[in-house]
């Protein structure tokens, strides 16, 4: 095996705290300007739920923004979301200030370029079944438990790695 000489990090769950759908779309009603209490943060959410998510969970939305918003904005048509309340979840659901970075992450942020073979880059996630695809493309892999808060000080297992 080749010396790791790179490192890729996934976002949510690794790096910032992935948002909750509750948290997601009362946000999302406030932003609109609508009501927001716990009856129509429910409705939005019943309606979620009841639609077919599966591109929005697969591995493959992450591959590229396009692909990412097409999905999401699909599910909330499926839903029954209105155009203005769907453009405004994906807005809060892709806006980066509103995603805390773990504690730690400056650290590891040191390392700042790539234009590394796959072979020589360690990929950091929280999701085996998502970011465990890197193995497939021939990197090494570390899954941590996915972070729930940003005082979660868990990236110094990369540093350690790296040493």
């Amino acid at each position: 095996m080749s010396e790791i000489r790179g490192v890729l990090l996934d976002w949510r769950g690794t790096l910032v705290v992935a948002p909750t759908y509750p948290w997601l779309v009362r946000t999302a009603l406030e932003r609109a300007g609508r009501p927001s209490g716990d009856v129509q943060v429910h409705e939005v959410l019943s309606r979620l739920r009841s639609a077919d998510a599966t591109a929005v969970e697969s591995s493959e939305v992450d591959t590229d923004a396009d692909l990412h918003r097409a999905a999401h904005m699909a599910w909330f048509r499926e839903a029954g979301v209105d155009d203005d309340l769907a453009e405004t979840l994906y807005a809060v659901e892709s806006d980066v200030a509103l995603n805390p970075f773990v504690d730690d992450v400056g650290d590891l942020l040191a390392l700042d370029r790539l234009g590394l073979a796959a072979r020589d880059v360690l990929m950091v996630g929280d999701r085996g079944s998502w970011d465990g695809a890197a193995t497939d493309l021939g990197m090494t892999t570390l899954l941590l438990p996915p972070l729930n808060r940003p005082d979660e000080r868990r990236l110094h297992r990369v540093l350690r790695l790296l040493d």
